[in-house]
């Protein structure tokens, strides 16, 4: 038997899936009050997890009390845990400063996301949708791309779009208790239209065009 409400594509690789960051039961509670719950996580004891009594902010700390990640879980609480809705920024642990920043809904990353140098410069920037099939929902690069050398200099730009081909996915295999590499028809990413590559004083490297 398989099953899995959203299947994870090769598009989400560099997405930050922290798939567990709040639950009941068997986490290790440290402190409850009227700001909120902080906790480590049965699945992962090298994190301490906040989340705020009015279930709308959760953060992630690592042991030594620096921030890895905050964001944003709507005022929703479900049976046995939480789903991310709004904005998620992951930090970069040596700087402080943001490494990613993008969005999800109902634990699923949509819209603009963000990827930083660490010095804080911006590096790569593009949109996320969620697109469903009959079986399958996939995460899928749609609109425009851009990315950019650490001096600020446009490196590329281009635009993609969702179209089908044969693409791998991991499903949950409940008969063996792990994910399973499988081989599916469904929504991909694929850059489309004139992109332009730039070198790093800012002349114009060469084009492709994408049919």
């Amino acid at each position: 038997m398989t099953f899995s409400s959203h299947i994870f594509s090769q598009t989400e690789s560099d997405i930050p899936f922290i798939g567990y960051f709040g639950g009941y039961g068997k986490d290790k509670m440290l402190k409850s009050d009227s700001t909120g719950y902080l906790f480590i996580p049965y699945v992962d004891s090298n994190i301490i997890v906040f989340i705020s009594k009015n279930y709308t902010v959760y953060k992630i700390f690592d042991r030594q009390n620096n921030l890895i990640l905050d964001g944003d879980i709507g005022g929703r609480v479900f049976t046995d845990y939480f789903k991310r809705f709004g904005k998620c920024t992951l930090y970069n642990p040596t700087t402080g400063k943001p490494k990613i920043i993008g969005y999800y809904y109902a634990d699923q990353p949509t819209g603009l996301w963000k990827f930083f140098y660490p010095n804080g410069q911006l590096k790569q920037t593009y949109s996320l949708a969620q697109i469903q099939t009959d079986s399958f929902t996939l995460t899928c690069k749609v609109g425009l791309y851009e990315e950019y050398y650490e001096t600020g200099q446009l490196k590329i730009n281009g635009f993609y779009q969702s179209v089908l081909d044969t693409t791998t996915i991991k499903i949950y295999n409940f008969d063996i208790g792990d994910f399973k590499h499988t081989l599916i028809k469904g929504p991909v990413s694929k850059p489309f239209g004139v992109w332009k590559f730039y070198k790093e004083n800012g002349e114009l490297e060469k084009e492709e065009e994408h049919q």
